[in-house]
């Protein structure tokens, strides 16, 4: 017994001469320090997506069939204040158009030509403005229209043409908005065609596409 006591004071005594060191204290654990590591891409400022810019922006529709798909029957019917068919796409080679027809019949006419309840929109390439805003006035003054008036606001720029025959109002309006043209018509017996009108309908159908 007096060996093993005598021997394990030989071993404390040992480790004391060794100088082991207690490991030190680093905060509210006892480990080392972290060493933290260079990053190896210097820092850059956020890069931004360009693609995504333009996101909310309305694309440009430019088919007969696209037209037709931008507004439902209630919704024409709301613009021109009697209600429509169903739209119908047509069939030029040179400019995408959609007919709305009302479901009334046209309104007769004393001295001149019955004047039916429709909605229509066409669009064609900026290019053709000048020769269409001038066959638009040229057949709205067949139908006894004044002078086209200038639609500020609307698109690059616009005009509105309109008349009352025998008191039924008939009105187009047309806009050049960037690469494309739009150009509408409103007309009917009982209906909201005018100046106003024409000019809304032009804004919303170019925010909407």
């Amino acid at each position: 017994m007096l060996g093993r006591v005598v021997l394990v004071v030989l071993l404390v005594a040992a480790a004391a001469a060794c100088g082991v060191e207690e490991p030190k204290e680093y905060g509210a654990t006892r480990a080392g320090p972290t060493k933290v590591s260079k990053p190896l891409i210097a820092d850059q400022p956020p890069q931004v997506d360009d693609s995504a810019e333009n996101e909310d922006e309305p694309k440009v529709v430019t088919s007969s069939a696209g037209l037709c798909k931008l507004y439902t029957q209630e919704q024409i019917g709301e613009f021109l204040g009697r209600s429509v068919r169903e739209g119908r796409p047509g069939t030029s080679k040179t400019s995408a158009s959609c007919v709305w027809a009302g479901t009334g019949k046209p309104t007769k006419t004393k001295g001149a030509p019955p004047v039916p309840i429709v909605v229509s929109i066409t669009r064609a390439k900026a290019t053709r403005y000048d020769t269409i805003h001038a066959n638009t006035v040229e057949m709205a003054e067949s139908r006894s229209a004044g002078g086209a008036q200038v639609i500020r606001g609307v698109g690059d720029e616009a005009f509105a043409i309109g008349a009352s025959v025998k008191g039924v109002p008939i009105w187009y309006g047309g806009a050049r908005h960037g690469d494309w043209m739009t150009v509408v018509e409103m007309s009917g017996g009982n209906s909201k065609a005018g100046v106003v009108s024409v000019t809304e309908f032009l804004l919303d159908i170019i925010e909407h596409g």
